[in-house]
């Protein structure tokens, strides 16, 4: 059907085209003969031209040409195969010839600016739309089209003087006026672009956006008193508008005046008409504008509760009231803004990694099991939540229950040399927990192949060698090399000073305890101490040690029995 009716619209084109230009000399029956004959080869060629075989239909359109030279149909074809073939010299002869016989067919002025078009000969595309102005008057798009061209040449003047042109023969309209305020600011007339955005204005009376754009242009080209009666009046009539209050809070702002500017935006974050997207971006521009002043975080937490206020049900306000506690060190509260998110939506990834790495921060390790297990759901391939799964039941002494988990995202983590890392030294704490030493060894080793000088694999895997009283020789390199990268630090200290103590290297382990316990009030450093102290014969002053670290917590089970029997036990 679609073919037929091309043929069709075609024939008739054809048909209406038909050269009245015969020899003086020719018959009636030759001319009627001829014209057949012509409109035979012209209706072959289309066939050929709709199965889209265009060398067969030039070579029919060619021989109807010969009988009838004059006909703009068969002239308008042969242009649109030349075009289609890039031959755009063929092609601007003979759409040109077609337009010669029939200035009428919009169509061949259509073909013919194509191709000046194809040429970039952008004056050619100009003339001819003003040739299709003077024959189609009534039709405002070649006005238009003109005008666009204009202004791609760069020619502001003439392109206005279409826009006039259009105002005056078709009326104006909004989108009229506002290409012509475009153009006299383009022009540097800025009285003109303020009387048609004023005049807009006035017309338009009830339309709130076009108020607003004349309101705008008088602030950006720093006419703001005039700005401000427009946006009072507009404010009276339109008290809700949170587009027109959040322009009257930003005059506020500009004057300094701060606490009107906030009290505006209050009502801007609290009335649901302004999508959420447009507040959480200037929340955001307000969280890096704010420089640390604890007056503009307060003031950027009451707009988040406000944001809140105006949606409920979306998890982007509580998601940045938690980044925003975050920020202040408030750990609880944000945990309590990130819950309330995770419970409206549950397919945010970085908000279940915040939510669980703020569980684990929290002490909340039963919250980090369960998170962590819901979040598994959403992403069953992110490692770094198989990660905090394992991580979670380790922190909970569930080691059997870490290791799939662990093992699980191990996989998961592929080449990435940073994430095996930590699997790595999570299976190495898991596995030395189930006291199977062998993996656990095996996968320190395998971290320290990837960071040599990673400080938690050096201080666990030596301190634990040195518990077992195995590989003391690798022990003890493991520790001297902690004692190079963190000399200050009291955990590794003590475990260095450990490692000695295993070693009999009393005295130089009561050196380095002595320094560590400056600095701390861990109770297993100072039972450490302690043992040293006995093994150095100062018994009153081992047991003195002990006390004290009873009553700091973190012990070994044996503290009260060498305490009670003033001997030591290991």
């Amino acid at each position: 059907m679609i073919r037929s009716s091309i043929y069709i619209a075609a024939l008739s084109i054809f048909l209406g085209s038909c050269s009245p230009h015969m020899p003086a000399f020719e018959s009636k029956a030759d001319k009627k003969e001829r014209s057949k004959l012509s409109e035979h080869y012209f209706t072959e060629g289309m066939k050929f031209f709709i199965l889209n075989d265009p060398a067969q239909a030039e070579n029919w359109f060619k021989k109807a040409l010969e009988l009838t030279p004059d006909n703009a149909a068969l002239n308008f074809m042969l242009g649109k195969i030349y075009l289609g073939k890039r031959d755009l010299n063929q092609a601007l002869l003979y759409t040109d010839k077609a337009l010669k016989e029939d200035d009428r067919n919009e169509h061949y002025y259509e073909q013919l600016i194509r191709i000046y078009k194809e040429q970039a000969n952008l004056a050619e595309v100009a003339r001819i739309y003003r040739k299709m102005i003077s024959v189609f008057a009534g039709k405002i798009e070649n006005y238009q089209n003109l005008a666009a061209i204009l202004l791609y040449q760069r020619k502001n003047e003439e392109a206005l003087s279409i826009y006039e042109e259009i105002g005056k023969k078709f009326g104006s309209s909004p989108e009229l006026s506002k290409q012509k305020k475009e153009l006299y600011l383009r022009l540097n007339k800025e009285d003109a672009a303020v009387n048609e955005a004023r005049n807009l204005a006035r017309l338009y009376p009830d339309d709130v956006s076009i108020q607003l754009s004349y309101i705008e242009l008088l602030i950006d080209l720093n006419r703001k008193e005039e700005a401000r009666t427009e946006l009072i009046q507009l404010r009276e009539k339109e008290p809700d508008n949170p587009y027109a209050t959040f322009i009257m809070a930003n005059l506020h702002r500009e004057k300094g005046e701060e606490k009107e500017y906030f009290e505006l935006l209050s009502l801007v974050f609290r009335n649901p008409e302004m999508g959420l997207d447009t507040k959480v971006n200037l929340l955001n521009d307000l969280r890096t504008r704010s420089g640390g002043s604890k007056e503009m975080k307060k003031q950027i937490g009451r707009l988040a509760a406000d944001l809140q206020e105006a949606h409920p049900d979306d998890p982007n306000p509580y998601m940045i009231a938690g980044d925003l506690m975050l920020e202040n060190n408030e750990k609880k509260e944000a945990w309590q803004q990130y819950l309330k998110a995770k419970n409206i939506d549950k397919t945010n990834y970085r908000l279940w990694y915040q939510l669980i790495v703020l569980d684990s921060e929290l002490g909340k390790t039963d919250s980090m099991i369960v998170h962590s297990e819901q979040a598994l759901e959403a992403y069953p391939n992110q490692a770094a939540l198989w990660y905090l799964n394992g991580t979670a039941y380790l922190l909970s002494r569930k080691p059997e229950d870490a290791i799939p988990p662990l093992e699980q995202g191990k996989r998961l983590a592929g080449s990435n040399p940073q994430l095996q890392l930590q699997f790595n030294i999570m299976l190495g704490d898991s596995y030395n927990e189930l006291k199977d030493y062998d993996k656990s060894d095996s996968f320190y080793e395998e971290a320290l192949e990837i960071d040599a000088s990673n400080p938690h694999v050096l201080n666990n895997y030596s301190y634990f060698l040195s518990l077992r009283n195995t590989k003391m020789d690798r022990a003890l390199e493991m520790a001297e090399k902690l004692m190079t990268i963190a000399p200050e630090n009291a955990a590794y200290i003590d475990t260095y000073a450990w490692v000695l103590y295993k070693l009999e290297r009393y005295e130089e382990a009561r050196n380095l305890l002595e320094k560590a316990i400056l600095n701390t009030n861990d109770g297993t450093i100072v039972e450490h101490y302690g043992d040293v102290l006995y093994k150095l014969g100062e018994k009153d002053k081992a047991v003195s040690e002990w006390i004290k670290a009873s009553k700091l917590g973190q012990t070994s089970e044996l503290i009260q029995q060498k305490i009670s029997d003033r001997k030591l036990y290991e």
